[in-house]
Parts: structure tokens; sequence; C-alpha cells
């Protein structure tokens, strides 16, 4: 049977300038070839604390809608998570298997709502303390130091979910693209309900649970000032390494699919096509083969270089503004500088909640 249109189903087709949404939008409205659908609530009491069911933000979507943005709320099995970090280490792997199914759809664990009007539904809920920021390069240990807060059962962690870096994506891509047409811009009010709405989803208190506090592991450090500025009251930490290892780690016999370079990468398609044939060439390469070709392990080697420092700068600059809320620890001090160091002193863990456990 055909699916309504996209327009029947949301009622939705515009954005504030008038233009009709990209296919990549409207990604965001569907699933296992159905609409998802848009509630004007979600029904809390449908979560199960005993069991340690929830209901989460995936992600945002209808960002420069006239009444958006909206979220795309899951009911989750959380505890899969708390009880063994190390078997899904990225927030993505928590919900692949329980909210991307024909079956989440059909049984209404995944919808979608106005994220104005979630929040007129927590205005009043209890909160955890967001208990620390996570920032780092890439391959230098974060997901370790976030596997180990996460097993304490004070604490609830988030690893690199999607909702906080869209509404910095959303902010900060506009006014750096074209200030010019403020239609298309969000605002920084409009950024800041976003931000706060975020984190209010993800730290919202309940009954009968053990979890004091949140704390969540960023992709990268590109917008820790921007998040050490609005949260500065929030201890944060910094991870690096050394950046040849990194690149090592990265690029290794001239992969591409690495952090550091998947954006540099993206950013040299752009180039002219006569500054661009070693891309070209990488593309019709395996990655083994790509290693004994010079000029292309130079040219990823700069691009991740590049990244690299760019990584650090944002560390610092975040660093330089409040200082005595920001740590750097290097890789080579792990696993041993997070109980040492961080649990208790930097980010103040309560350690015996953990030992009565």
């Amino acid at each position: 049977m055909d699916l309504p249109s996209f327009e029947e189903n949301t009622g939705l087709s515009f954005n504030r300038a008038g233009k009709k949404l990209s296919s990549f939008e409207r990604m965001f409205w569907q699933h296992a070839g159905k609409n998802l659908k848009i509630v004007e609530k979600i029904d809390f009491s449908r979560e199960k604390t005993d069991i340690g069911t929830i209901w989460l933000p995936l992600e945002l979507g209808g960002m420069y809608l006239a009444d958006g943005p909206y979220v795309k709320m899951c009911l989750m099995d959380y505890n899969v998570y708390r009880n063994a970090p190390w078997d899904l280490p990225m927030y993505k792997f928590i919900f692949t298997k329980q909210c991307l199914t024909k079956t989440a759809v059909e049984e209404d664990r995944t919808l979608i709502v106005k994220l104005s009007s979630i929040m007129d539904q927590i205005k009043d809920a209890p909160r955890l303390k967001i208990g620390g920021f996570i920032f780092h390069d890439t391959r230098c240990g974060s997901t370790l130091v976030a596997n180990q807060i996460a097993v304490l059962p004070q604490n609830r962690v988030f690893s690199e979910s999607r909702p906080p870096t869209q509404c910095l994506r959303a902010y900060l891509k506009n006014q750096m693209l074209d200030p010019r047409k403020p239609d298309l811009m969000m605002t920084r009010e409009m950024f800041e309900e976003c931000i706060n709405g975020v984190m209010a989803l993800f730290s919202r208190s309940r009954e009968n649970e053990t979890q004091q506090q949140i704390f969540i592991k960023f992709q990268n450090s590109r917008f820790a000032p921007q998040l050490t500025e609005i949260f500065n009251d929030v201890p944060w930490v910094y991870l690096f390494r050394d950046p040849v290892e990194v690149m090592v780690s990265n690029i290794g016999r001239g992969e591409t699919g690495g952090p550091c370079v998947r954006e540099g990468l993206a950013a040299a398609q752009k180039l002219p096509d006569d500054q661009k044939e070693w891309l070209i060439r990488a593309k019709s390469m395996k990655s083994g083969d790509r290693g004994a070709d010079h000029e292309l392990m130079e040219k990823l080697s700069m691009i991740c270089a590049s990244w690299l420092l760019e990584m650090d700068e944002a560390a610092r600059t975040a660093y330089q503004s409040n200082p005595s809320k920001g740590v750097f620890i290097d890789y080579n001090r792990l696993p041993n500088a997070v109980p040492d160091f961080l649990y208790t002193k930097h980010f103040k863990v309560d350690l015996s909640v953990a030992e009565n456990w």
C-alpha cells in the first residue's frame, strides 16, 4: 500500500525560507518504510524504571521549520548499556536495534514530537546534575573513559549522541554561511532553547532510580568553547594522544574513514579537478595499496594534522576561558587516571555508591 505523501502525513513541507525540504531532511520523518507518528506529547507512563526503560532523544529534525525543531524520541531499555557498556560503547549502538526497527514504529516506541511541546511536559520535572563533559581528539581512549564512568550505578552516560551536536551545527553553520539571511539562521535564543532542551531530555530524573548525574562524551572537541561557555559550571576533560600515534591509527596504510580525515576529504571534493587528482586516484585504490602512494599519504597526513590542530586549539580556547573547570589528560595516563584523579578529584564522583551497589 502506498504511503501518504510527506505533506499529508506531517503537514510540513517548507522551511523558514519557503523552500521545499530536501530528501535528506525528509529521512528524519520516516523509517522502515513508514511515516513516523507525530504526537502532541509523550506518554511517560509507559516507562518502567525497575527494568530500565526510558524515553530518550535520538535526533533532531525540522530545525528550520517555523515551529521546529522536532525531536525523535524512543522508549528504550537503557540498562543494556549500563550493564555492559563495553558491548555497546556508542549511543547509536544502544538504540539501533531497539528503536530503528519496523516493530518499534508499529508499537509507537519511536515517535516524533515538537521540542517545545515536550519541554512543556517536563518543565517541572526534576533533573539529574550534569556531572561532566568528555572532549577528545580521536583514537585517544575517550570511549574507555566513558565506559569507566558508565559502570558506576549513579551515572547516566551518553557517548557521542547526535542531538547536542545538531543544535551546535545548526547554530554555528548558519552564522558562518550567510548571516545576511536571518530567515535561515538559528538565533542565539533559539540555539539556547535547543541545547538546553536536549540536555533536559537527557537529564530527566525519575523516581526509584539510582542515577544522580549525567556525563556526555562528545564526538570531538570542536564545540568545546561554546559548550563550556553555556554550561560554565560543568567540569570537563580533554583527552589527547601523541599526534603521530593518532595519525597512524587514523590513516594506517591509507585508510580514509578515520575521524581526522573524513571532513578534510569532504572539503577536498570542492577543489578544482586539477588540484584533486590524488583524491580521484585514492578512490580507485584499495586501502592497502594507498600506503605505497607517497603523495597520497602525505596529503592524508596533512589533512589529519590540520584536523588535530583544530581540536587542540578548540580545547585550549575553552580552557583559557574557564581554567578551573577543565583538565587535559594524556592517553598514556589511562586507565588509572580515571579512578585516581578524574572520578574523585575533578568530576567528584561519590565512589561509596558503587561500593554499596
